[in-house]
């Protein structure tokens, strides 16, 4: 692009924000609840309880206006739900003679209503126990009860060779993992991944309630893969995975929720083989209903923590990613990456920091199925030093909407953004950056795919106060710009995670 045409460019960019009149906001897509899902069975999740420990669980919802009010209109006694979060504690389950009965409710910030009902069976069946420290292994007379606990995962698995593969071991059962150290010790395939075929092994994970259970790759290359028959089963919450040298866990199954897990330490790694924390696969159908929520995932080099390909209406959502760097010289570094053929992903309530490239970003590729139709929100970055969000990196973008965040660190276009990307709607946010403009469109042809509007913009010399709370000359912007909520809490508080307290700027501009 010559001087004249990016001079022109920069005079219609500045005129967009007086003479545009349409309000960017939420999208409005219609409200959804992903999880849990009405009709299935004990093989999932939701719908299984051991008596006597703590039922808790997430509701997942997209759409709609945020933030949302959750209720429980039927549930059985003990049972309540964060109205805020949506997460649901039953601390005592009691064996009943038939399946509890429970519906969940939200309602959005437009008065929208969805609900959903399931129900809950408790019982002391299809539950698997282990016990790093006290355990014993199947040679050992372990049983995987709660009163005789397996050693290890090879005994969760059935086996280490091949033939233990594809043994029918537990299919639809939940393991509870207490506190100790465990290692992949099961059947390694091809020299890469534990594979855990959904029809043969079991594949919800759970730490035992006020346990800290961790599972040490010890830098071997392997990673752990659930696929293949495994849908609306995978649900792991409360593990800690630790030293990865390429992958923590891959999958492509529809209904799959990671909650509650800390990864960390992956690389150095080389290469350019999607190396992350969590990786959605793109082989195979188009999964649904992905649930990544209240994760901590840190210290990775050269990758991604989250890598997403071939998805429909997924939510990651209250994870906090920090400390993604790269020392190879390759520049391979993402926070969340959204990749080729992602449709309807909620992005929503993250707080990410030191990632010096793509926070949140990725190629997003999708109008070969449907446009897209990404949803960024109410997430907190702190990438001053780069660019926040990065938006078509290799063209054929479908719509974004970015709304009600707070940025510092600028939001960029890449490639020759024209009249086949988009559209993509900025507003709300609040946005620092060192020099140059808080939205770079530098590189837009057509600025007719690109809205502008109620944005509160400032540079370093400015200030966001700690934990990207406005100070108080701006507390004014309270609940209508950036990811505070109207009663000053943001979306990170309001899930009970804590923040570091990062140094930020003062003297902000509506754009």
């Amino acid at each position: 692009m010559n001087k004249k045409t990016k001079i022109i460019l920069t005079v219609f960019f500045s005129l967009s924000f007086f003479l545009a009149t349409q309000k960017v906001q939420a999208a409005n897509y219609p409200l959804e609840i992903i999880q849990p899902r009405a009709g299935l069975d004990i093989t999932n999740r939701f719908y299984k309880a051991y008596p006597g420990l703590e039922y808790n669980v997430r509701m997942a919802v997209i759409g709609g206006l945020y933030p949302y009010i959750y209720s429980l209109t039927t549930a059985p006694s003990g049972m309540t739900i964060n109205s805020r979060t949506g997460e649901i504690s039953w601390l005592n389950p009691i064996i009943n003679a038939s399946p509890y009965n429970v519906t969940a409710q939200v309602i959005d910030s437009e008065s929208n209503i969805q609900t959903v009902s399931w129900t809950i069976t408790v019982t002391n069946s299809g539950f698997l126990f282990v016990d790093a420290v006290n355990g014993k292994s199947i040679a050992e007379g372990g049983t995987g009860k709660e009163d005789n606990p397996w050693k290890s995962m090879k005994d969760i698995y059935g086996g280490d060779d091949y033939a233990s593969k594809s043994i029918s071991y537990h299919p639809g059962e939940f393991v509870y993992w207490k506190t100790g150290t465990y290692y992949l010790d099961a059947y390694i395939e091809d020299g890469t991944w534990v594979p855990f075929v959904g029809n043969y092994k079991p594949m919800v994970w759970l730490a035992y309630p006020g346990e800290n259970p961790e599972l040490d790759f010890k830098k071997e290359p392997y990673s752990i893969a659930f696929y293949s028959n495994g849908d609306n089963r995978i649900y792991i919450d409360g593990l800690t995975i630790k030293n990865m040298t390429s992958y923590g866990i891959q999958n492509n199954q529809t209904g799959t929720v990671y909650r509650r897990m800390t990864l960390y330490d992956l690389g150095p790694t080389d290469g350019f083989n999607n190396q992350s924390f969590f990786r959605l696969w793109a082989q195979g159908p188009q999964q649904n209903y992905i649930v990544i929520q209240d994760n901590m995932l840190h210290t990775l080099n050269h990758g991604a923590a989250i890598k997403v390909y071939s998805t429909t209406k997924m939510l990651i959502e209250n994870n906090i990613i920090y400390d993604i760097i790269d020392t190879t010289g390759s520049g391979a570094i993402e926070g969340i990456a959204l990749k080729q053929d992602v449709i309807r992903p909620t992005v929503r309530g993250n707080y990410i920091y030191n990632v010096p490239n793509h926070p949140i970003g990725g190629n997003m590729n999708s109008q070969a199925v449907s446009g897209g139709q990404y949803e960024i929100l109410y997430n907190y970055i702190k990438n001053i030093s780069g660019n926040s969000i990065e938006l078509n990196q290799n063209s054929n973008v479908g719509s974004v909407d970015i709304y009600r965040n707070t940025l510092e660190g600028p939001i960029n276009f890449y490639n020759t953004t024209d009249s086949a990307d988009g559209p993509f709607n900025i507003g709300e946010n609040i946005i620092i950056h060192n020099s140059g403009s808080a939205v770079d469109t530098s590189e837009v042809l057509d600025m007719s795919r690109v809205v502008i509007l109620d944005n509160l913009t400032g540079t370093m010399t400015d200030s966001i106060e700690l934990e990207g709370v406005l100070q108080e000359s701006y507390m004014e912007y309270i609940g209508s710009r950036g990811w505070q909520l109207s009663d000053g809490l943001t979306p990170m508080e309001l899930s009970g995670s804590t923040i570091g307290a990062p140094n930020s700027p003062t003297g902000l501009n509506v754009i």
